[in-house]
């Protein structure tokens, strides 16, 4: 098998990288691959039998003022991978997301209805709908809440700011996710990916808090206070609204025989991953 991970150089694809372990993979980052560009996308997954899109828009308030630009990327670009694949014939990993959904009717289901509240929400729903629409085998993965240490995501800094002892960060303590260590989604998407499954997977890990009370959490493993400022939702004032709930019901994912741990179990593989010692 030939695998393809376009979107190369972000925090997801180089776990997945890792987990695929010896298997032929190439990973092309922007500067290799631009998906917006459908003569480089044909060109690089051309012989490919697996193409893992992991290539997005993913700032999520700057896609309110950059509506064209995150357009471009989540749904021309997903169109363009999604035609490329079906006519290399090869299985197409689509990665969306719960922003997708409006919050209201969690846990998730992989058959509920979207709907986004948020032009980042409406262009990765549109993104799915044009890879589905391709005509090729399309294997729909949706994440959350990702993080690493090698990440740049907010979430991922948590651990340098609590270890710095910064004060005055405001941290949501309202909207409820599933916290999901990078290595454990891109260990899921590798499982399904080569028991070439079809059709749409929640990923991530059971359970859910809030971005604070992960913080908490942390806080507690690394021996640290939480010197954060645990605030609701709309005292943020965010460009783009959140969903306010977005768990998702796993039951697709453990019905393929795929492990879903924890997000405190993922956070103590992340605490154990920072060099710091043992989670506690």
């Amino acid at each position: 098998m030939s695998w393809v991970i376009l979107g190369g150089g972000g925090l997801l694809a180089g776990h997945l990288r890792r987990a695929l372990g010896d298997l032929p993979v190439r990973a092309l980052p922007h500067a290799a691959c631009d998906v917006t560009r459908p003569d480089a996308v044909a060109a690089a997954v051309r012989g490919a039998t697996v193409v893992i899109n992991c290539a997005g828009f993913t700032a999520v308030d700057r896609a309110e003022s950059e509506p064209d630009a995150a357009r471009r990327v989540n749904v021309d670009g997903a169109a363009h991978v999604a035609h490329a694949a079906a006519r290399a014939g090869a299985l197409l990993v689509h990665l969306s997301t719960d922003f997708v959904f409006d919050g209201r009717a969690a846990p998730y289901r992989t058959d509920a209805a979207p709907h986004p509240l948020s032009t980042y929400g409406r262009t990765k729903r549109a993104g799915e709908l044009a890879a589905l629409a391709a005509g090729g085998r399309v294997l729909l993965v949706r994440v959350q809440a990702l993080y690493a240490a090698d990440g740049h995501t907010f979430a991922s800094r948590i651990a340098a700011m609590l270890q710095s002892n910064a004060n005055g960060v405001r941290i949501d303590d309202s909207r409820l996710i599933q916290p999901t260590w990078a290595p454990i989604a891109a260990h899921q998407i590798a499982t399904l990916a080569r028991t070439g499954s079809a059709g749409a997977f929640h990923l991530g890990c059971a359970g859910g808090t809030t971005w604070a009370g992960f913080g908490r959490a942390l806080a507690a493993r690394l021996g640290v206070p939480p010197t954060f400022t645990a605030v609701p939702t709309a005292a943020l004032a965010a460009l783009a609204r959140r969903p306010a709930d977005c768990r998702f019901d796993h039951a697709a994912l453990l019905a393929a025989g795929v492990a879903v741990p924890s997000w405190e179990e993922g956070l103590d593989g992340y605490v154990a991953s920072l060099g710091g010692g043992a989670a506690r």
